[in-house]
């Protein structure tokens, strides 16, 4: 029995790790044009915008960084209100040089797509 034991806690820390990197590269993508250092407001809680020790961007709550699965839980059942805290946060001139960005990036890409199909 042991072994099955064994084999559900390995289960668990490994479907962990995955929502924490999930819920990570998330955040990451959301904050990417948020300064670090920033204070949002979502849904009347303070949280602070961060760079991980990887570099990607990541939330401090309650004065914590994202350490447990509840963190992760709060993350995606608040979605809609970090967006949204991010959006109102947005300098409207900043959203439309993020578009520019956007979009010379996608060019970018196609470039290289048919840079690559050139015999």
């Amino acid at each position: 029995m042991s072994k099955n034991l064994d084999a559900i806690k390995k289960q668990e820390r490994d479907l962990r790790e995955k929502l924490f990197a999930k819920t990570g590269e998330l955040l990451d993508q959301v904050l990417k044009y948020v300064p670090t250092r920033t204070v949002l407001l979502v849904n009347s809680m303070p949280v602070k915008v961060i760079a991980g020790a990887d570099g990607k961007k990541s939330l401090l709550i309650n004065h914590r960084p994202l350490s447990t699965a509840d963190d992760c839980e709060w993350v995606i059942e608040n979605y809609s209100a970090l967006t949204q805290a991010v959006n109102e946060h947005m300098d409207p001139e900043a959203e439309e040089i993020i578009k520019v960005i956007e979009k010379t990036e996608d060019l970018i890409k196609k470039v290289d797509n048919l840079t690559q199909d050139i015999p």
